[in-house]
C-alpha cells in the first residue's frame, strides 16, 4: 500500500482556496498595483488540481493499472454527480425561462424542439457550460479516458519525456486557456482546448511522481526562495506590461502572443517536526511576450 504523502493535503487545501479567491474577486475594481500582483498571484488555481491529479494518476494507480476499472471509478464519482446537476440545471432553465441563461438554448426566443433541446443538454456535457466553473470535469474526464496513452509515456526514457513536456509546454502557451462562452461558434472545442492547454501540467504531475525523491529533495526548504521569485515575477508583470490573470481566447489554433506562466511549489519540511510538513503555494504569470512583448477532489 502507498504511503500517504501528507502536504499533500495542505496542497490540495490550499489550491482549493485558491480557487475560491480567483472566483470571488470579479465585483472588486482591480486598478492599483499592488491589487494587480494579488491577483496575478491568486488566480489559476485549477492548475493545481490537474498537477495534483497526473501526480496520483502514476503513484496511486500506475503499478496496479486497470482501464476499465480506473474509467468506471472516475466515472461514477466525478462523471455522474455532474451530469446529474447538469441536467437538473437544464429544464430549470427550460421550464422557468424557456432558455438558458447564456442564451444558448433559445438564442433568438424561438421554440425548441424536444430532440434540440436534448442536442443542447449534450453539448452542455462535453463542454461543461451550464455554468462556467463545471468545465473542468468533461476535461479532467478527457484527461482520463487518455490514460492508456499516458501508460505507454510512462515506459519512455527519461530524456524523451522530458522532450515531450517541453513540446506540451510550447503548445500551451500557444493556445492558452478557452473563453468559456457556449454562445460563441467554437464553444464544442473549448473542451478539447483546454485539455492542450493543461496537458502539459499533467504529464508534469506524472513526472514529479516518477521522480518524487529526486524533485522533493531539490525543492526542500527553498520555500521562502521560491516565494520571493514568485512574488518578483507577479511585480514585473505589472510593473512592465500592466497586465494581470488569465489569458483566455475564442480560437485554439488562432495566435494572439505567447503565455508563459511561473508556477512552482515548495516545500518546507520543519526538520524538529518531520511528520507535520508544511507545503508552500507559489504562482505566477508572465505573459504577453509577443503582443505586449514580454510575455481530486479527483485524486482518489
Amino acid at each position: 500500500m502507498r504511503t500517504r504523502i501528507v502536504f499533500f493535503d495542505y496542497f490540495r487545501a490550499i489550491a482549493i482556496i485558491m480557487v475560491v479567491a480567483s472566483h470571488a474577486y470579479r465585483p472588486w475594481l482591480i486598478d492599483t498595483f499592488s491589487e494587480k500582483v494579488f491577483i496575478n498571484l491568486v488566480v489559476g488555481g485549477t492548475i493545481f488540481f490537474v498537477f495534483i491529479s497526473g501526480f496520483f494518476f502514476h503513484y496511486v494507480f500506475y503499478a496496479k493499472f486497470q482501464y476499465r476499472k480506473f474509467l468506471i471509478k472516475k466515472f461514477k464519482i466525478v462523471f455522474v454527480p455532474f451530469a446529474v446537476l447538469t441536467t437538473i440545471g437544464f429544464i430549470y432553465f427550460v421550464i422557468r425561462f424557456g432558455k438558458h441563461q447564456f442564451d444558448a438554448i433559445s438564442p433568438n426566443g424561438e421554440t425548441f424542439t424536444l430532440i434540440e433541446h436534448g442536442a443542447q443538454l449534450v453539448k452542455f456535457l462535453w463542454t461543461g457550460l451550464i455554468m462556467s466553473p463545471y468545465w473542468f470535469v468533461p476535461t479532467i474526464m478527457v484527461m482520463f479516458v487518455l490514460s492508456p496513452l499516458f501508460m505507454l509515456l510512462i515506459k519512455l526514457s527519461t530524456r524523451v519525456q522530458v522532450i515531450l513536456f517541453i513540446i506540451l509546454l510550447a503548445i500551451s502557451t500557444v493556445v492558452h486557456r478557452p473563453i468559456l462562452d457556449v454562445t460563441i461558434s467554437h464553444s464544442l472545442l473549448s473542451t478539447i482546448h483546454s485539455v492542450l492547454y493543461y496537458l502539459p501540467v499533467y504529464w508534469l504531475g506524472i513526472l514529479c511522481s516518477m521522480h518524487k525523491e529526486t524533485v522533493f529533495k531539490f525543492v526542500e526548504n527553498k520555500a521562502i526562495l521560491i516565494a520571493i521569485l514568485t512574488v518578483l515575477f507577479a511585480a514585473l508583470q505589472v510593473l512592465i506590461y500592466d497586465s494581470f490573470a488569465n489569458s483566455h481566447k475564442a480560437e485554439i489554433f488562432s495566435y494572439s502572443h505567447v503565455d508563459v506562466f511561473f508556477h512552482a511549489v515548495g516545500v518546507a519540511k520543519d526538520r524538529k517536526k518531520d511528520d507535520r510538513p508544511v507545503t508552500l503555494y507559489c504562482r505566477s504569470h508572465i505573459r504577453d511576450l509577443s503582443a505586449s512583448p514580454v510575455g481530486d477532489a479527483f485524486f482518489n
